[in-house]
């Protein structure tokens, strides 16, 4: 219609065609602002339900990845626990090991009180 109104129309209506283009801005622009609006509500909704769909999708993803790859929780949980308290008795004997001295002439360290 836009190029039938440049090339022909134009020269011989021109106030019909100068009312038809101010028209068309005014819905151009209507259709921007309403465009705007449903951009808006969409980006508030999502943000409003942000957490739910991460909690959604985490757990979607964890029982898909469970199912690929299963595993024995109760095994699991006790290796880790294990793992744990290894990784605290390194952590500790290499303490203790640079203090040895002082474990044996100090009573606090050694876990003796004085009385």
């Amino acid at each position: 219609m836009e190029i039938l109104v440049d090339i022909a129309i134009e020269s011989h209506f021109p106030e019909s065609c100068a009312r038809w283009r101010s028209a068309k801005k005014d819905v151009c622009a209507r259709c921007k602002q309403e465009s705007a609006k449903k951009e808006d509500t969409a980006r508030e909704e999502i943000a409003r339900e942000e957490g739910p769909l991460r909690r959604a999708l985490h757990e979607s993803v964890m029982k898909h990845v469970m199912k690929i790859f299963p595993y024995d929780s109760v095994t699991s949980s006790k290796a880790h626990i294990a793992n744990a308290l290894a990784h605290c008795r390194s952590i500790e004997r290499d303490r203790l090991s640079r203090a040895s001295a002082d474990l044996r002439t100090d009573p606090e360290a050694s876990g003796k009180r004085s009385v």
